[in-house]
């Protein structure tokens, strides 16, 4: 009996986990910008998830006018990070960093990390091909919205009230 008890409290324990772990979570919009000065002309089309992916993994390294893509992330513990993490590759970053490193030794840089929203938005007005994201009500006119993202973000960071 003693095993039963003790196996009902450790599920009982795990669903309170979970319970509490998506109470702190919200859904937001996440914006993937780029500079609001004309200079990007994307890859093929309208830019899709997939695509972005690519671009992120540097398996797209020049957009269709030749211009070198600049992908640009937030740091790998912040909640939105993680999220676009997911969504993209289906790991969180710190799972990328094996992924980076096989990348790194055969001559490919990981993208170029910001500490905040704040400084993803100055970088991406400032740099010919760069792309990033940021929550979607953040977005002012130094940037473009390219494509638009409805995410599970966990944890506290600089959100929008929804």
């Amino acid at each position: 009996m003693g095993l039963r008890r003790a196996m009902l409290l450790l599920l009982m324990s795990a669903l309170l986990h979970v319970v509490a772990a998506d109470a702190a979570s919200t859904t937001q919009r996440i914006a993937v910008i780029v500079a609001n000065d004309g200079s990007w002309q994307g890859i093929r089309g309208k830019l899709t998830v997939r695509q972005l992916a690519r671009v992120y993994r540097r398996q797209y390294l020049l957009g269709r006018d030749g211009q070198r893509l600049h992908p640009v992330n937030l740091p790998p513990e912040h909640p939105l990070r993680i999220a676009v993490s997911r969504k993209l590759y289906g790991r969180d970053p710190v799972a990328m960093a094996r992924f980076w490193s096989e990348q790194y030794f055969n001559g490919i840089s990981p993208p170029h990390v910001v500490d905040s929203q704040e400084a993803m938005l100055r970088f991406i007005a400032n740099t010919p091909g760069a792309i990033g994201y940021i929550v979607e009500c953040k977005v002012d006119k130094r940037v473009r919205v390219v494509l638009r993202l409805k995410l599970r973000v966990t944890g506290s960071a600089d959100y929008c009230a929804e």
